[in-house]
């Protein structure tokens, strides 16, 4: 919806908010993966 698609893109535009995540990149994959196999139910 932001155009925004890398990690550290993500993790930037929250932490220059003030919302940073805390989330790694392995975390942010991790997550990714569930929500494709959840789609691809």
């Amino acid at each position: 919806m932001l155009g925004l698609e890398e990690f550290n893109e993500i993790e930037k535009f929250l932490k220059d908010n003030g919302a940073a995540s805390g989330m790694t990149s392995e975390d942010y994959i991790s997550s990714l993966e569930a929500i494709q196999k959840l789609r691809n139910r």
